[in-house]
């Protein structure tokens, strides 16, 4: 029966991080929990692919990094380094990453925490005022260029959260 159906596959549980699907799919749920009238709801995924080896980083956890660094305009992602050689005089294949994505590196789940709302935001209108509170990491938004301009990105102790303003979404 091997033979015939060809060698067994791992599932891809992870490459929904990538893309749009899942977010839409949540998107659409808030979307929906607004219509009916909700005015509190949770929406929960880990930030990352794998959580649990964010930090120790994995390719998925590379990937998924490298595509928060675009989507947020801080980065274009890695590139590789040329001419660079070992001891042995074999050249190495080496990926050099810029400061602003060294950001994202650093702090992964914060970034990616920013990345997720910034991806379900849309379906709260682009009237209102999204409050991303960040329970650990503390991130640097100046350099992200593709921040909506209604996004307001704070740490969980900020003395300055306004949360209770008209329009105004926590996410």
């Amino acid at each position: 029966l091997e033979g015939l159906l060809g060698a067994p596959s791992f599932p891809k549980i992870y490459s929904s991080w990538f893309g749009d699907k899942m977010s839409a799919d949540m998107r659409a749920c808030i979307s929906a929990g607004l219509r009916s009238g909700l005015a509190a709801m949770e929406v929960r995924t880990q930030a990352v692919p794998n959580l649990d080896e964010a930090k120790f980083g994995t390719p998925t956890n590379e990937r998924f990094q490298i595509e928060c660094a675009r989507n947020l305009g801080l980065s274009s992602g890695p590139v590789k380094a040329s001419g660079q050689s070992n001891d042995a005089g074999l050249q190495k294949s080496v990926k050099r990453f810029d400061g602003n994505y060294m950001l994202v590196k650093r702090d992964p789940i914060a970034y990616a925490n920013i990345e997720w709302a910034r991806r379900i935001a849309p379906a709260f209108g682009a009237r209102s005022k999204v409050w991303v509170l960040l329970a650990e990491g503390r991130v640097d938004t100046a350099a992200c260029s593709k921040l909506p301009k209604n996004f307001v990105v704070r740490p969980l102790d900020s003395k300055n959260i306004d949360i209770g303003a008209r329009g105004a979404r926590l996410v």
